[in-house]
Order: C-alpha cells, then sequence, then structure tokens
C-alpha cells in the first residue's frame, strides 16, 4: 500500500497518496501534495477529528489555543477539554509602556471591523492571545507562539477600524 498524507481543507479532508514534488512550486522537498484525493467528512467528537485537533492546537498558561478557522485572527479558548471563549490574537510587538505609570497597552486586531466596535462599546475586561510571529516582515503573520493569554480592559484608543487598545490588567492561566 502507497503511503498517504491527509490535508485538511476547512472541516472536510484528503487523503492522498505522497508524491515526488516540485521545489518550484515552493513546496518543501519530500513533502506532500494533494492528488487524486478522496474527499471525506470526520466526525465531530472523537476518532481522527480530535486527534488531528489537538495536534493542530497550540498552548499557553495552560490552555488550549486553537484557530477558529485557516486565515482566522481569532482563537479558541480551551481548558480541561472545554471551549472557555473565542479570544482575539495580539502581536507581542504592538505594545507601548506608558512611561509615567509604567501600564502595559496592547493592539488587539480584530478582522472584523464589527466585532472591534462591538468590543469598543463593552467595557467589560476581556481575554487575548499574545502571539509572537515567525517573521514579522512577513504579512499576513504566522503564529510562531502563543506567548501567554491576559486580561484586558478597551482604552477607548482606535488605530484603524479593525484594531484598538487594551490596557493589560494580568495574565490569565488555565486551572
Amino acid at each position: 500500500m502507497a503511503e498517504t498524507a491527509l490535508f485538511m481543507f476547512g472541516t472536510t479532508f484528503c487523503r492522498s497518496k505522497i508524491v515526488q514534488i516540485d521545489l518550484h512550486a515552493g513546496w518543501q522537498a519530500n513533502a506532500a501534495i494533494p492528488t487524486s484525493c478522496e474527499f471525506f467528512r470526520l466526525p465531530d467528537r472523537g476518532g481522527l477529528a480530535s486527534e488531528l485537533s489537538s495536534v493542530m492546537a497550540k498552548k499557553a498558561d495552560g490552555f488550549e489555543l486553537k484557530f477558529t478557522h485557516r486565515g482566522s485572527w481569532m482563537v479558541q479558548r480551551i481548558a480541561a477539554g472545554r471551549v472557555v471563549d473565542v479570544v482575539p490574537v495580539a502581536w507581542a510587538s504592538d505594545f507601548r509602556i506608558d512611561p509615567v505609570t509604567r501600564r502595559k497597552y496592547q493592539k488587539v486586531n480584530y478582522q472584523d471591523a464589527g466585532d472591534m466596535e462591538a468590543r469598543l462599546r463593552d467595557a467589560t475586561p476581556f481575554a487575548f492571545a499574545l502571539a509572537e510571529a515567525k517573521d514579522y516582515a512577513v504579512i499576513p503573520h504566522s503564529v510562531k507562539a502563543f506567548q501567554g493569554i491576559y486580561e484586558g480592559a478597551v482604552t477607548g484608543q482606535t488605530f484603524s477600524d479593525r484594531s484598538l487598545e487594551v490596557e493589560v490588567l494580568r495574565r490569565l492561566k488555565a486551572g
């Protein structure tokens, strides 16, 4: 039997043979690419779908963090196997420290302007995931690692229709 690989397209998966690849097409050597795919869906609970989800998730402060979908700016914050909430991702390089108070302020980004507007109107402190990018020069950024989960309060300052400033209140830990 030929070696196979599994590819994810949203919630649909494709099982394919591992084939020789063309480095000029941007793929890494000895990687698998989908050809002659047999498409199938995995069950929502248990089995291979759960195994793949846990492999794709990252961890920080005792939480498991999993992007809501490919290209998302939001992650599910999971503790003890249960989704706590869905939180925005902030980049570690986008912060300032007030020179007088020494308080830290973080820029938090939203993919949807409506979500950012709703957050701007809500004075309740909220959680966000702080991420380090693989390469800040590459846009859009890719997550190298999550540095932590923090609670912040909106200051009212906006940078665009999809980004706002929060005062960092505290670091959150699971359990």
